[in-house]
C-alpha cells in the first residue's frame, strides 16, 4: 500500500476519525481508524478513504490522493492524528509494507506506527435502499446546535439523549431535543428524493 496526500487533509481525516473512536476500546482495533486507498477505475474514483466506528456513530471520509499500490491497513486513531498534525506542511508519502509497518514521510520527517489488519474492524454500516435528506452545512450545523441545548444527557431513556429529526413536508425538516423539562427545535429546508416520511433519532455524541 502506498499514497501521497497532503498533510493538513491527512490531519483533517485524522481528527474526525479520532472523534468517532471509544476513548475506552474493549480491543485494539476497537481503537482503530482504516485507511483505505484505491487507485482510480472506470466505475471508481482513486483516492483515500477513512474509516472510524463505534457502536453508536460512524464515520467516512473520503478525499482524492496519488495512489500507486491500493491496499487496507488499520492504525491507532490516536497515534494517526499526532502524526498527522506533527508532519510539516506538504505533500505526505505513506507506506505500508509486508509486516504491517506504516511509514509517513514528508521531507525530511520521517514516522513510522504499527498497523493491524483490519478483517475483524466493524466498519460503518452499508445504506440500503436509503432515505437521503440534502441539507446546507450551515442549516445542519446551527439546527444541530440548537437542538442540543435542551437534548437531554440519558441515552437509555426513549426520545432523550439525542436529537430527533423529523420530515415535516417535501421541502422541510425539523431538527428536535428535549430533556423531559425543556423542548427546543429548529426547522430547515432540505432538497431530496426521500419518498414517504422520515422520523429518526440521533446520538447527542
Amino acid at each position: 500500500m502506498q499514497f501521497t496526500i497532503d498533510q493538513s487533509v491527512l490531519a483533517l481525516l485524522a481528527t474526525r476519525g479520532n472523534g468517532i473512536v471509544p476513548n475506552k476500546p474493549t480491543s485494539p482495533i476497537l481503537g482503530c481508524v482504516v485507511l483505505t486507498a484505491r487507485v482510480a477505475l472506470l466505475t471508481q474514483p482513486g483516492g483515500l478513504t477513512v474509516t472510524a466506528a463505534d457502536p453508536q456513530v460512524s464515520y467516512v471520509g473520503q478525499h482524492t490522493a496519488d495512489v500507486t499500490v491500493p491496499g487496507t491497513i488499520a492504525i491507532a486513531a490516536d497515534d494517526l492524528l499526532r502524526t498527522a498534525k506533527a508532519l510539516p506542511s506538504g505533500p505526505v508519502s505513506v507506506s505500508v509494507n509486508e509486516r504491517e509497518k506504516v511509514t509517513f514521510k514528508s521531507g525530511r520527517n520521517v514516522f513510522t506506527l504499527n498497523g493491524l489488519a483490519p478483517p475483524e474492524y466493524p466498519g460503518a454500516p452499508e445504506a440500503v435502499d436509503a432515505k437521503t435528506m440534502i441539507v446546507d452545512a450551515n442549516d445542519l450545523r446551527c439546527a444541530i446546535d440548537y437542538a442540543m441545548t435542551c437534548a437531554g444527557p440519558d441515552e437509555d431513556r426513549q426520545g432523550f439523549g439525542g436529537v430527533k429529526i423529523e420530515q415535516i413536508d417535501n421541502t422541510m425538516a425539523r431538527f428536535l431535543g428535549m430533556d423531559g423539562l425543556r423542548l427546543m427545535w429548529l426547522d430547515i429546508p432540505y432538497t431530496g428524493e426521500v419518498g414517504g416520511s422520515i422520523s429518526s433519532k440521533v446520538p447527542g455524541r
